[in-house]
């Protein structure tokens, strides 16, 4: 009887293969619904419908070369690319289109906060260049918003913006973000004191009279002792002087 020369089936590394294959596929198919689901919310178009990082970068690489259309496209297609790598690979790509990681972070910042609001040609046209497009990101939403529909926010108008330096556009845009994080401030100290007082209320409201008088006369006592204390302390000072 002949004797058989074929290798036996070694099952447990069938095994071990078939469930590695498995699980390769699963992350893979994780990972395409992520970087799906990053481009539809940013609006990005994934070139020819493919999540290879390597047609995202021809893609980024294709967009460097346009406008401001186009660079909003470049972070979006960026912050896709970043979905799409396994971690270490993002950064190569990123040497390999020239883009520093800081400024792409920049571009990713930007196609964000830009795919919040309409975006219209109006609002493009006078931004005009990459610089003065990532110097606009530190405006809110609602800033960049109301730019896009109305012209201008606060003092700062859409026709200036298309004739100001990058150097006059990062000044204005700040001094815009610091004066409406000024009003945010108030409007919640403001809050804040209207719910203090509301609570002040309400408690008063549940004491009796009696103990409600006593309270606000114990109050008025504490105030009175302060006041009384700093008076002293003054005349104290001025009798040693």
């Amino acid at each position: 009887m002949p004797i058989s020369k074929e290798t036996p089936m070694n099952e447990v590394l069938v095994r071990e293969d078939f469930s590695a294959a498995n699980e390769l596929a699963l992350v893979s198919a994780q990972r395409g619904s992520a970087v799906r689901a990053v481009a539809q919310q940013l609006g990005y178009q994934l070139p020819m419908d493919h999540i290879d990082p390597d047609l995202i970068q021809r893609d980024i690489a294709a967009n460097l070369l346009r406008t401001v259309e186009a660079c909003l496209e470049v972070g979006r297609g960026i912050r896709v690319l970043k979905e799409a790598c396994e971690h270490g690979y993002f950064v190569s790509l990123l040497d390999g289109l020239g883009i520093d990681r800081h400024v792409a972070a920049r571009f990713m910042q930007a196609a964000v906060k830009f795919s919040n609001v309409p975006i219209s040609a109006h609002l493009t046209k006078a931004i005009g260049t990459r610089s003065k497009l990532l110097e606009m990101i530190v405006l809110d939403d609602e800033q960049i918003e109301e730019l896009a529909l109305t012209g201008h926010t606060g003092e700062l108008d859409l026709d200036d913006v298309a004739t100001m330096s990058v150097k006059e556009l990062r000044a204005a845009v700040r001094k815009e973000r610091a004066e409406t994080d000024k009003q945010k401030n108030q409007v919640t100290r403001l809050t804040t004191v209207n719910t203090e007082l509301h609570e002040e209320a309400r408690l008063v409201k549940r004491l009796k009279p009696n103990e409600a008088l006593a309270q606000i006369k114990a109050e008025a006592g504490v105030v009175l002792d302060e006041s009384l204390g700093m008076v002293r302390g003054r005349l104290r000072q001025a009798l040693v002087a």
